[in-house]
């Protein structure tokens, strides 16, 4: 008699409630976090510490939701009744660009790669800071996080206008956080805090997650400065 397999292929469903799991988990620890399912899910998960539970928010543009509340390790059933509730409403996964983004990933200028460089150098030389604030001890010379790091790369260029250091935070903001997921990062329809908003929320998350170190951050920028001259066509 032969033995069946004790496991077959990933499903859909195997792989939303692994990524979503993952999510909740990483909500305990940070709060809330903005993540991206490897399906292409946009999820919200919003930890409620007092009563060790994670609420758990899967959104398309179309309006449409799913929402379910489970205990901090995301109870597996719990998630594949929302998996269920996500197919049975329709819940779509993310466009490949989102509406509003300032330019595409594409045509991104090339300072924006020096950019990366610099606050990677920054970063390795002050330490990565993780928390509430953007830095820890003296804000320019003391750890910082991954957001913080890009804005004392862009403080030191002394010879650009105002609004030119704004539209390279913006550029490299759109590439940090594609990076992170790995494809570009889609602005939800109910984030109401604007696109930057969104993408540096994306970006500290990810360097704020529990196990991130120096030698991670730093090459997470690099990785990323040098991703780009394959996405400008």
């Amino acid at each position: 008699m032969t033995r069946k397999r004790p496991f077959g292929p990933l499903t859909a469903a195997d792989t939303f409630t692994a990524d979503v799991q993952a999510l909740s988990a990483e909500a305990m620890t940070q709060g809330l976090i903005f993540g991206v399912t490897s399906g292409g899910h946009s999820v919200v998960a919003r930890a409620n510490r007092a009563s060790r539970t994670a609420t758990m928010r899967i959104n398309d543009h179309a309006g449409r939701y799913a929402e379910t509340t489970t205990a901090p390790d995301g109870d597996p059933s719990a998630l594949r009744r929302l998996w269920s509730r996500v197919e049975e409403l329709g819940v779509r996964p993310a466009p490949a660009e989102a509406p509003g983004r300032s330019g595409s990933p594409a045509r991104v200028h090339p300072a924006v790669a020096a950019l990366l460089e610099s606050a990677a150098d920054h970063l390795a030389l002050v330490g990565l800071h993780q928390g509430g604030r953007e830095w820890a001890q003296a804000p320019w010379t003391g750890p910082a996080t991954v957001t913080h790091a890009l804005a004392a790369a862009v403080r030191a260029r002394r010879g650009l206008l105002r609004e030119q250091r704004g539209a390279l935070v913006d550029a490299a903001l759109i590439v940090l956080a594609d990076h992170v997921h790995g494809r570009p990062v889609v602005v939800p329809h109910w984030w109401r805090s604007g696109a930057q908003a969104y993408l540096r929320a994306t970006v500290w998350n990810w360097g704020d997650a529990r196990g991130r170190t120096t030698a991670g951050a730093v090459a997470f920028l690099r990785g990323a400065a040098t991703a780009i001259p394959a996405r400008q066509g």
